[in-house]
């Protein structure tokens, strides 16, 4: 399994990724959406989880983006609160996890698209 980790947070990202690590998954990370899409242009990820307020993108923006070139992609958002009024709408449509969360949400959001 590999998922792709984006966060602004240099702290998270590095946590996230040993304790996924440390189950066995191949985690992947990008400090930016737009090194993300890069990544996601050239390999193959189960599952992508992107902080919901990364600062070079709205998740409507990657979303639409991610699902433009690679709808195969299971995409993810995390946040840690602070809901604007556009959050609230993004959530009711999108999956978003709170954080802090237990890592077995994110492997669940990857292993439903296991086959």
């Amino acid at each position: 399994m590999r998922i792709l980790i984006v966060d602004d947070d240099a702290l998270f990202l590095r946590c996230t990724q040993r304790r996924l690590e440390s189950r066995g998954i191949d985690a992947v990370t990008a400090s930016t959406a737009a090194g993300a899409l890069e990544m996601m242009a050239s390999s193959t990820f189960d599952a992508v989880i992107c902080d919901l307020h990364m600062p070079d993108m709205t998740p409507d923006e990657l979303y639409d983006r991610v699902r433009a070139t690679t709808p195969a992609h299971r995409i993810a958002f995390a946040s840690g609160g602070l809901f604007t009024e556009g959050d609230e709408r993004f959530a009711l449509e999108h999956e978003v996890l709170l954080k802090p969360f237990r890592i077995d949400a994110i492997i669940g959001v990857a292993a439903r698209t296991q086959i």
